[in-house]
Parts: C-alpha cells; sequence; structure tokens
C-alpha cells in the first residue's frame, strides 16, 4: 500500500543516513591515523638526523684516537725493534757458549755413557746370581717343606696306625649312669675323636660342671666304649655321635668308659651354696658365677690335640 511504501522509504532514508554517517566518522578516524603516522615520521626523522649527527661526532673521535694510538704504537714497535737488535746480539754470544758447552757436555755424556755399560752390565751379573741364589733357596726351602710335610703326614699316619692297633683303651674300666637334669636339653658332655679322625675312641671334651654328666662322675678325657649296652669299639666319631643324639630324648643314658687315671680331669667342683635352679640375680651369685667360669677354665682343657667338634649329649 501507499502507506507501507512511504514507511519503507523512510526506513531507508533513516539507513542510507546512518550508512553516510559510518562513513563519515570512518574517514575521519582514518585522517586522524594519518595524521599521528606523519606527526610520528617527523619525529622519527628528526631523532634520526640527531643520531646520525651523534655517531658522526663519535667516529670523527675513535677515528683521532686511532690515530694517536697509531703514533704511540709506531714508537713502541721501533723501541720493540731495538730491544730485539740487542737481544740477537746477547743470543748470538749466548749460543756461542751454548755451543761450547755442548761440546764439553758430549764428551763427558760419551764418558758416562761407556761407564753406565759397564755399571749395567756389571749390575746384570750381579742379578742375574742374585736371582739363581733366591732360586735355589727357594727350591731347597719347597723341598724342605715337602718332607717336612710328608714327614708330619707319616707320623700321623703312624700315630693313627698306633692308636687303631691299642686295644688297651677299648676296655670298659667304668660304668656310669646319667640321669638327665629336668629342663636341660642334654646330658651335658660333648665329645671328639674316632677312628675316622684319629684312631682313638669317641672321648669326652668338655663336661659341663653343673650339668647331669659332672653329677655321675664323667671326665673329660673318658674313653666311650658302650651307650645304653651297645658297643661302640673302633666306631667313627659320626656314628658315636648319632648314638648320643637318640640317647637325648630318653631320661637316663649308661655309658661305659675306659678312664686313664692320669690323663682325666673332673668337672669343675660346684661351688656350695649355689645351685643350677633359676633366681633373683645379685652380686654375690654374679660373683659365684664368675669363680665358676674360673674353675671350669682351669678344669676343662681335652687331654687330645683333635679339634672335632662333637654334640653336646
Amino acid at each position: 500500500t501507499a502507506e507501507a511504501r512511504k514507511k519503507m522509504d523512510a526506513e531507508a532514508e533513516m539507513l542510507a543516513q546512518a550508512e553516510l554517517k559510518r562513513r563519515q566518522a570512518e574517514a575521519e578516524r582514518l585522517q586522524a591515523i594519518e595524521e599521528a603516522r606523519r606527526q610520528q615520521t617527523t619525529q622519527e626523522m628528526a631523532e634520526r638526523e640527531a643520531q646520525l649527527r651523534r655517531e658522526s661526532e663519535e667516529a670523527m673521535r675513535r677515528e683521532r684516537v686511532e690515530k694517536e694510538r697509531l703514533a704511540e704504537e709506531a714508537a713502541r714497535i721501533e723501541g720493540l725493534a731495538r730491544a730485539a737488535e740487542r737481544q740477537r746480539r746477547e743470543e748470538e754470544e749466548r749460543a756461542r757458549q751454548i755451543a761450547a758447552q755442548h761440546a764439553r757436555a758430549e764428551a763427558e755424556a760419551e764418558a758416562l755413557r761407556l761407564e753406565a755399560v759397564q755399571l749395567r752390565e756389571q749390575t746384570l751379573r750381579e742379578k742375574e746370581e742374585a736371582e739363581a741364589a733366591v732360586l735355589a733357596r727357594r727350591l731347597r726351602e719347597e723341598v724342605e717343606a715337602r718332607q717336612r710335610e710328608l714327614e708330619i703326614k707319616a707320623e700321623e699316619e703312624r700315630r693313627i696306625k698306633n692308636n687303631l692297633a691299642n686295644e688297651a683303651f677299648r676296655v670298659v674300666n667304668r660304668n656310669i649312669k646319667i640321669a638327665k637334669i629336668a629342663g636341660s636339653p642334654g646330658f651335658g658332655f660333648t665329645v671328639v675323636g674316632g677312628d675316622d679322625i684319629d684312631g682313638l675312641q669317641p672321648h669326652v671334651e668338655m663336661v659341663d660342671p653343673y650339668g647331669a654328666a659332672a653329677a655321675a662322675g664323667l671326665h673329660v678325657g673318658d674313653m666311650i666304649v658302650t651307650i645304653n649296652g651297645q658297643t661302640y669299639k673302633h666306631a667313627a666319631s659320626s656314628k658315636v655321635k648319632s648314638a648320643l643324639r637318640s640317647a637325648e630324648s630318653t631320661q637316663f643314658l649308661a655309658v661305659g668308659v675306659f678312664r686313664d687315671f692320669g690323663q682325666a680331669k673332673p668337672a669343675a667342683p660346684p661351688i656350695k651354696g649355689l645351685s643350677s635352679a633359676p633366681r633373683r640375680a645379685n652380686i654375690r651369685s654374679f660373683k659365684n658365677a664368675a669363680e665358676i667360669v674360673r674353675a671350669a677354665t682351669a678344669f676343662q682343657r681335652p687331654i687330645r690335640p683333635d679339634s672335632d667338634d662333637g654334640p653336646v649329649a
């Protein structure tokens, strides 16, 4: 309709005016930016001219300084040239002196070389003689050591053979019945030796002075011949130890021993008034315990040189 057309024309007019204003504002903004750029360019050109001027002045100053330095360097080089000439003449004189000294040193060195050759030959001869003497002594010592080893081995074999052939200490001359003490894991003694070790009967190495074995009268050095009625003549050490371990599960142990009354040692005697039962510790008990240890150390000595550790029976 006509009214709608008028309204649309009015809106178009308004849009055109708004676009015109926007373009004018954009043009003004661009003009302002261009003006700012022009002003900035002018300022930069001024600063560049000032900088070029300063650089020119600095270059001129450096050129003056360089000329002065070159003049000083030329003077210094001339002085060095004169000094080098003096030094050259001095070195020539010194070279002549050194040449003379070198000639003398060569003559002395030749004499020393000949002396060193003679000394080296003499040293080599002495070294060879010393090495031969050391080798001979070492061979002699090795032969002597081997002979000693063979003698010791032969003596050990002879001793074991004699022990194996000796039946005197394989006869029971004392029967001992040991009753285990309540709470004790074993019978209170250890054994060493045997046919497979020293050719002897397994014998008592240690007796606990407060154990069941000491109470029953077993002594260090007693030869074990029977255990619970079983004979163990010429028995290996392991067999006797196994039998003693098996007997630990029982309350009683009966052993038949051969006792050499000249060598067997009793366990350390118990101290009166000191029992093995647990009790409260005090100063007196510690003193008594120390006396026990000293007494046990004094009495408990293996009668044989063997060191095979036996079980605590």
